[in-house]
C-alpha cells in the first residue's frame, strides 16, 4: 500500500513503495549504483555501472574485477585517497577521478559513497553511487574561451550555465537553467545574483555563501555545491551548482564566475530511499536492526535518561506461519506493528530487531510510566482480540528494563530486558501455543465439513473398529484424537482450492496435498497433540503406495491411519456434501468393497464392513451408520 512520507531532507512529498519497486528503483537508476569491499572487489553493482564500465552484466562487472585500483582507477593511488577519506568522514560526496573501462578507455566520473561498519565498528564494504562527469568535465574546461563548443555541449546534456560579474552583481543564465525550475527567462527578468539567493533554500545559503567565499579567497580551485531551489510549481528540486571565478580584477578579487547548473533531484532522491531502506524494516516499514543498533550507541552519549527498553516478542509466529502460511504471518506482523505504535508515544522509538522480536526505546521514561506503557500495549491487544475473534489471538511477550542515568550501559539494559522478555516467554509459551491450537481447530470446523456430528461418527466408528482388531488403549485414544483433528491443515489451504466445487487443477492438487505436512508442523507445536503428529501426517496414504505425502504402501503406513482412511470415506460418501449427494449404505459398502487392495486396507474394509452389519451395533445412535 502506497503512503506519504516526508523526507527531512526534502521539503517535497514523496511515495513510500514497496520493496518490488525500490528494487525496479536501484535496477533503472539512470546512475551507477555499487557496493564494493575494502579488499577491492564488488559485491553488487546494478545495470547503469555495468554499462559506464562497459560490461554485458552487473554480474559480469562483479565476477570480473578482483583488484578495483587497478582494474578501476586510472590512477590507483586515488582509491587509497578515495578509501582514507570514507575511514576519516564516514562518508564521501562528488569524489572526482578518472576511471577505467573494461576496454581500457578512460572517463572522468563523481563518486558518492559511504562506509558501513559492522558491530565491531570496523568498516565491512561501501555503498554508493558513481555518476558519468565526463561531459560536466569538458564542459568546466571550456568555459575558458571555448563558448561555442561550451553551448553545443550544453544544449546535448541539458545543464543550465550561468555567469555572474561578482563586482555589479550582474548575472546571465540561460534558457536550460530556467527551465529546470520551470520558467522563462521573461518570468525571472530582470535576473541577477539575487534571483538566485531568493531561489534558493534559505536553510542552504549559509553553506552556499561559505564555500563561495573560500573559493574567492583561493582555497578552494572551484565552487561546487548541491542545494534545494524552489521549483515553478512549489516544490523543492535539488540542483548541483558548480563554478569558477576566471577572471579577477588588478588587485586580485573575483570578477567573472561562470558556472553550471544541473538537476540532480532524481539522483537524490534515490539517495534517499536507499537510505530508508538501509534503516527501515521493509515489511512493517519500522525501524530495522541496524538503526537500533545505531540508536543504542547514540542514547549511551545523551542526555536522554532515564532511558526504558521494553524487549517483545509476538508469541506462537512459527505456528501461525506453519499453519497460515508466511503471508498471513507477515500480515499478523503489521498488524502487531499497528498496536503497538498506537500504545507508544511520538516520541518512543521502534524496531524490529528479528523475525517475531521488536524493540522500544522510551527516552526520559522512568519505570512507572515504562509499566504504564507496557498495561496500554496489554490492552490494546486484549481489545484487538475481543473484536477480532474471527482471527487468531496475537500475545506478545514483554521484558522491560530502565537506564536511570548514564552510568548503566544501554546495551546492558537491553539485555536485561531481553532475558525478561525470555523469562516470560517462557511462562506463558504454553498458553498462548494452546489458545492459537483452539482458535485453529475452529477454524478448522468452519472451513471443512467436520461438524460435531461428523467427528462425532468417525471417533465412534474409529472406537468400534479398533477395538475389534484389539487395537491397545493407547491406540484407541489415540485413533479417537486422530478422528478429530486429521484434517487440522486445512486451516493453511485457500478457500478457492477447498471449497472449489469443480475438479481441482494438478497446481492446486499439489497445494491440497500439502495439508498432512501443514497438520504435522502444527500438530508438534501443541503439547496436546505432538503424540499423534506422526499420524496425522500419514493419514492421507494408501495401500497401494499412491497416496501423498510420503507415498508409503501397505503396512508401512500405521494401522489408525488406515483405519481412519476406510471410515473418512465411508462417511463422505453417506453425507451429503454441495457438491453431490448422499450415497446409500449399499453403494457405499459396494464402494468400499471395489477399492480394498487399493486405496484401502482389504483386511480392514472386511472388518469394518463386519462391524456396521452386526449387532455390536444395536445400542450405537442411528446417525452414526444410517444403514
Amino acid at each position: 500500500m502506497l503512503k506519504s512520507i516526508y523526507c527531512p531532507k526534502f521539503s517535497c512529498q514523496f511515495e513510500k513503495v514497496s520493496l518490488n519497486e525500490h528494487r525496479d528503483l536501484v535496477i533503472n537508476a539512470p546512475v551507477g549504483i555499487f557496493m564494493s569491499t575494502p579488499q577491492g572487489y564488488f559485491r553488487s553493482a546494478n545495470p547503469a555501472m555495468a554499462r559506464m564500465f562497459g560490461y554485458e552484466t552487473p554480474e559480469k562487472m562483479v565476477e570480473s574485477i578482483n583488484d578495483i585500483a587497478k582494474q578501476v582507477y586510472a590512477d590507483p593511488g586515488k582509491r587509497k585517497e578515495y578509501q582514507c577519506l570514507l575511514e576519516l568522514h564516514g562518508q564521501v560526496v562528488n569524489y572526482e577521478c578518472r576511471l577505467l573501462r573494461c576496454d581500457g578507455s578512460k572517463f572522468w566520473a563523481s563518486i558518492s559513497a559511504r562506509a558501513i561498519r559492522d558491530k565491531n565498528g570496523d568498516i565491512s564494504h561501501y555503498q554508493g553511487f558513481i555518476i558519468d562527469v565526463t561531459k560536466h568535465k569538458e564542459s568546466e574546461e571550456a568555459l575558458q574561451g571555448q563558448s561555442l563548443r561550451l553551448q553545443n555541449i550544453i544544449q546535448g546534456s541539458n545543464v543550465g550555465t550561468w555567469e555572474w560579474n561578482v563586482q555589479t552583481g550582474e548575472a546571465f543564465f540561460d534558457e536550460n537553467w530556467t527551465q529546470i525550475l520551470g520558467y522563462s527567462l521573461d518570468e525571472l527578468s530582470p535576473i541577477s545574483i539575487k534571483t538566485m539567493e531568493k531561489l534558493t533554500n534559505p536553510n542552504d545559503l549559509s553553506r552556499f555563501n561559505k564555500l563561495l567565499m573560500r573559493h574567492f579567497a583561493g582555497e578552494l580551485s572551484h565552487f561546487d555545491f548541491e542545494c534545494r531551489m524552489k521549483h515553478k510549481n512549489g516544490c523543492w528540486i535539488w540542483i548541483h551548482s558548480r563554478g569558477r571565478v576566471v577572471t579577477r580584477t588588478p588587485d586580485g578579487k573575483p570578477l567573472m564566475m561562470f558556472g553550471t547548473h544541473t538537476d540532480i533531484t532524481k539522483r537524490k532522491q534515490t539517495e534517499e530511499r536507499l537510505k530508508y531502506l538501509s534503516f527501515h524494516d521493509q515489511l512493517t516499514g519500522v525501524y530495522n536492526r541496524a538503526y537500533f543498533e545505531n540508536e543504542m550507541k547514540r542514547l549511551n552519549k545523551s542526555r536522554e535518561y532515564p532511558v526504558t527498553i521494553i524487549s517483545i516478542d509476538v508469541d506462537g509466529l512459527k505456528l501461525i506461519n506453519d499453519s497460515h502460511g508466511h503471508e498471513y504471518g507477515d500480515k499478523l506482523l503489521i498488524q502487531c506493528v499497528v498496536l503497538l505504535q498506537e500504545a507508544l508515544r511520538k516520541s518512543d522509538i521502534l524496531a524490529r530487531y528479528g523475525g517475531d522480536e521488536f524493540v522500544a526505546f522510551l527516552p526520559r521514561t522512568d519505570y512507572q510510566t515504562g509499566k504504564k506503557i507496557i498495561d496500554r500495549i496489554r490492552d490494546r491487544i486484549d481489545k484487538h482480540n475481543q473484536t477480532k475473534q474471527d482471527q487468531l489471538p496475537l500475545s506478545f511477550s514483554m521484558g522491560m528494563a530502565v537506564a536511570e542515568d548514564a552510568e548503566k550501559d544501554i546495551a546492558s539494559v537491553f539485555k536485561e530486558a531481553d532475558d525478561l522478555m525470555y523469562l516470560n516467554k517462557m511462562k506463558k509459551d504454553v498458553t498462548a501455543r494452546t489458545q492459537i491450537i483452539r482458535s485453529l481447530m475452529s477454524t478448522m470446523k468452519e472451513r471443512t465439513f467436520a461438524n460435531n456430528s461428523h467427528l462425532h461418527r468417525l471417533e465412534s466408528l474409529c472406537r468400534l473398529v479398533g477395538k475389534k482388531v484389539e487395537l491397545s488403549e493407547k491406540q484407541l485414544k489415540d485413533l479417537a484424537l486422530l478422528a478429530q483433528v486429521h484434517d487440522l491443515g486445512k486451516v493453511g489451504i485457500p478457500d478457492h482450492i477447498l471449497f472449489k466445487p469443480s475438479p481441482l487443477t494438478e497446481e492446486e492438487w499439489k497445494i491440497m496435498r500439502k495439508h498432512p505436512e501443514n497438520g504435522n508442523r502444527i500438530a508438534r507445536a501443541s503439547i496436546d497433540l505432538a503424540e499423534i503428529a506422526d499420524l496425522i501426517l500419514k493419514h492421507r496414504e494408501r495401500w497401494d503406495g499412491e497416496g501423498y505425502p510420503l507415498g508409503l504402501k501397505g503396512r508401512e503406513i500405521p494401522i489408525e491411519c488406515r483405519i481412519l482412511a476406510i471410515i473418512d470415506a465411508y462417511d463422505a460418501m453417506t453425507n451429503y456434501r454441495p457438491y453431490r449427494k448422499a450415497m446409500s449404505f449399499a453403494e457405499a459398502m459396494e464402494e468400499l468393497r471395489k477399492c480394498a487392495g487399493t486405496q484401502f486396507d482389504p483386511d480392514l474394509v472386511e472388518v469394518f464392513l463386519e462391524v456396521v452389519e452386526s449387532d455390536c451395533l444395536e445400542n450405537t445412535p442411528a446417525q452414526v451408520i444410517c444403514p
